[in-house]
């Protein structure tokens, strides 16, 4: 737990606060924001909420880590859940639950990280209008922090896009419909986590509740625009995503169909040469008949069927070659 206390007259960090005393100093400071990086210890998360005056709902919410992003309303105070880029970014999100009130603001974090930090330095720089306004602007830093934290993650999405559509071109690398499957799906699951978030921000932004200034409501806006952009960014790459799964079909199909027009020429080009082999393999005796296959008595027999074999395959060859059907692979 880090605890930072501020306002017109400056910005002073308490370390070291015993619980007992938390309460009392809520009213000592025009803001407090008390920060709690990890769920592991529950007695400071009960010692924090009593504090606090926590609705106990919220705190199970608190301890709950698999919550969807949402918005409650406890009488005097504002709880909301969100959901953040975790440290692999696209494949785990971590959750960040915010109790807002009057003159302090609490965040729980499941795990820590450096996702709220630069909050945290522009609190203590007094940056901005952090020390002028009050614990409704800290919140709406907090969540604009969390938003924030989308845009490299989704960055990171478009490269490894451009480098799978890269190598699905070249025709290199191995897996290329798995790896592209599994990007989709973790956008897709991106989506999913930062679509609330949307309804979330535009809800503080109408002003439906009293601890949000009117001032205050025009930066929620702001996290609101940030969130619509984030969705069409993640919409646009599961589109790209979605068209190099169906190049990547194609490409197989089209590889399948070059290398059946090979074999299916190859095997019309030995039809009549089996034809011609079959007949002169069958088993009559020429001295029995003059009819039983007299040519095998031929002096020139074996070169002349040999030399027809050959010109047969050469001209239907280049019969097929005329008609386009034998051609080098396009690119």
């Amino acid at each position: 737990m880090r605890v930072v206390a501020y306002g017109a007259q400056g910005c002073q960090e308490l370390d070291d606060v015993p619980l007992a005393e938390l309460g009392a100093r809520l009213a000592e400071h025009p803001v407090l924001w008390i920060q709690v990086q990890g769920l592991g210890d529950r007695e400071l998360l009960h010692g924090v909420a009593a504090a606090v005056g926590m609705h106990p709902l919220a705190l199970e919410d608190v301890v709950h880590t698999h919550q969807r992003p949402k918005l409650e309303e406890y009488g005097e105070h504002l709880f909301a859940v969100l959901r953040a880029p975790g440290e692999d970014g696209l494949h785990r999100t971590q959750q960040v639950t915010v109790y807002l009130g009057s003159r302090f603001c609490v965040s729980f974090e499941e795990m820590p990280s450096p996702l709220l930090e630069s909050v945290r330095e522009r609190v203590l720089r007094g940056s901005g209008r952090m020390h002028k306004d009050g614990a409704d602007y800290l919140f709406y830093s907090l969540l604009d922090a969390v938003l924030d934290a989308y845009f490299p993650v989704v960055e990171f999405a478009g490269d490894r896009l451009d480098q799978l559509e890269a190598e699905t071109m070249r025709r290199q690398g191995e897996g290329w419909l798995a790896r592209i499957y599994e990007l989709k799906r973790d956008l897709s699951i991106l989506r999913r986590e930062v679509w609330p978030h949307r309804d979330l921000a535009n809800r503080l932004a109408r002003g439906e509740f009293d601890l949000v200034d009117e001032e205050t409501r025009v930066f929620f806006r702001d996290c609101y625009d940030h969130t619509v952009q984030v969705l069409d960014q993640l919409e646009q790459l599961r589109d790209v995503a979605a068209g190099l799964m169906e190049l990547q079909v194609s490409l197989v199909g089209n590889r399948m169909n070059e290398i059946m027009r090979v074999l299916t020429i190859i095997s019309t080009i030995f039809i009549p040469l089996t034809f011609v082999v079959g007949v002169y393999g069958m088993n009559f005796d020429p001295d029995s008949s003059s009819l039983n296959m007299p040519e095998l008595r031929a002096r020139y027999g074996y070169p002349v069927v040999m030399g027809g074999m050959a010109l047969c395959a050469a001209l239907m060859w280049l019969w097929f070659k005329r008609q386009g059907w034998v051609r080098r692979g396009t690119r």
